[in-house]
């Protein structure tokens, strides 16, 4: 009853607010004609026609050609010069472009699948549409893969509407842009596809493994520092101890910060991924870390991800193996040693905003003119590296599943920490686990203190404070930058 429900959410949506998309990319097309952004005539040209399309009776195939070529165009301004210097317009009408896409996409897959001869757009009742559920899921699932994959990219790669009208909305384009909600409807197609999709997931849940200590955890060879000391730990502060905490600026945890979270019990639970959001297209970054010059980034569905990365089905090979051009970026996965991935600094729950209540943001960052800049996602196996860095504003590190490893060094140590210079100057040079002392040698007086998070830990990082960081398991973490 539930999916019946939200198909019929999505389908009442599409029947709704086709128009609405036609029209919402009609007010963000012309601005870009106008301001010169080698929008060519022939663009102009497309969307009038696309104009005529959307008249009913709408015919969607015809509708999802032109929109093809509108979204296409969009998509190469993306990727003229760099990502920082494209126009944000360009990345609002890309979205638009995307969800108009992924409407008619999804208008198609229904009518087609109740059965309809001509394509045009016409009702699927709430009889009509329990009836055709088994043919969605047997025919139209590719479809409706691609529909979805349209509103992550839409999202990702997109920008809010209003960057393009440099304006405030007027209340008729706001209520079209309230129509218009990327997120509620990737949540309606992917509740499809979760049930036309089997489980093959063969371990049902992150391994995390024993609890670590420092004293008792295998670094092997890795380089730990002469002078570190552990992290402190406290037991839930109120705000006033927080904030008492945080003023004399040095990095704490927060025993069992997070133990009212319900995602430390759902989080590794593989199945739950797969059905909240197996079918969601996500960045993931491969290879050991960012510095490195065969690491690169890769788009692939949340279940490829976790089906490649995230499931050993053998022990790892405790003594790290090395890629061709030396560096440790793979790893032993059911036997076979594949590269590392990690889905790493990404705002999964803007993205995915079901899964916001499997977590509550601390009450710590409301604290005096507080507010939440960024909450991001950290998902990934045994042995991903965060290389040792600095962020511009205060960190709350939530550790939900598995154990990580954190080295911390005081703003003051920077001189010994060999930022790089030009575009990672937050990023030293050293590599922390195999430093080379003829290149940095005042890294090996640096001192620094460390820990192990656990499930449940959530560590507090102020501003600028360098931090490296290793997943000892299985393991997902969230940040919060907040100021």
């Amino acid at each position: 009853c539930i999916e019946y429900t939200l198909m019929a959410e999505a389908m009442e949506l599409v029947h709704q607010h086709l128009a609405a998309a036609y029209k919402l990319l009609h007010v963000l097309v012309y601005p870009c004609v106008e301001v010169g952004l080698d929008a060519s005539p022939t663009l102009a040209c497309i969307v009038n026609e696309m104009k005529e399309l959307a008249h009913p009776p709408c015919n969607c195939k015809q509708l999802l050609s032109r929109a093809l070529i509108v979204k296409d165009y969009c998509y190469e301004q993306l990727y003229v010069g760099d990502w920082s210097a494209v126009d944000v317009r360009w990345r609002a009408l890309y979205r638009s472009c995307c969800h108009l896409v992924a409407l008619c996409q999804l208008n198609i897959a229904l009518t087609e699948a109740s059965t309809q001869p001509d394509g045009k757009l016409v009702g699927v009742s709430s009889s009509s549409l329990s009836s055709t559920t088994g043919s969605i899921q047997s025919c139209q699932t590719p479809m409706l893969r691609s529909a979805l994959e349209l509103c992550d990219h839409g999202m990702m790669m997109g920008a809010s509407y209003s960057h393009l009208l440099k304006r405030p909305l007027h209340e008729t384009e706001a209520s079209i842009v309230r129509c218009m909600d990327l997120a509620a409807l990737a949540t309606c197609i992917q509740t499809e596809l979760s049930s036309a999709t089997p489980d093959n997931l063969g371990q049902s849940q992150l391994d995390s493994g024993p609890l670590l200590s420092l004293s008792h955890a295998s670094f092997e060879d890795t380089f730990r520092p002469g002078k570190r000391s552990p992290v402190r730990r406290v037991s839930m502060p109120d705000i006033v101890e927080f904030m008492s905490l945080a003023a004399t600026q040095q990095p704490f945890v927060i025993e069992d910060g997070i133990t009212n979270w319900p995602a430390l019990q759902r989080w590794s639970q593989l199945d739950y991924w797969n059905k909240v959001a197996g079918d969601r297209t996500v960045p993931v970054e491969l290879g050991r870390d960012y510095r490195r010059q065969a690491w690169t980034q890769s788009m692939m569905h949340l279940r490829t991800f976790i089906a490649t990365h995230m499931q050993p089905q053998s022990e790892p090979d405790p003594k790290r193996s090395k890629a061709l051009d030396g560096s440790d970026d793979v790893a032993a996965v059911e036997g076979e040693r594949r590269r590392i991935g990690y889905l790493a600094q990404h705002p999964l729950f803007d993205q995915i905003p079901e899964l916001k209540a499997d977590m509550i943001l601390p009450d710590y960052c409301s604290c005096g003119d507080g507010q939440v800049l960024k909450v991001n996602a950290w998902f990934g196996p045994a042995g991903t590296v965060s290389p040792l860095h600095t962020d511009p504003y205060q960190n709350l590190l939530a550790q939900v599943v598995g154990q990580k490893y954190v080295r911390l060094y005081d703003p003051v140590e920077s001189s010994k920490l060999y930022p790089t210079e030009g575009l990672l100057s937050n990023t030293s040079q050293v590599d922390c686990e195999h430093p080379d002392f003829d290149q940095h040698p005042l890294f090996s007086i640096a001192p620094c203190q460390e820990t192990i998070l656990q499930p449940g830990d959530m560590l507090y990082m102020p501003v600028k404070y360098w931090h490296y960081i290793r997943s000892l398991s299985p393991s997902f973490s969230v940040s919060t930058w907040w100021t």
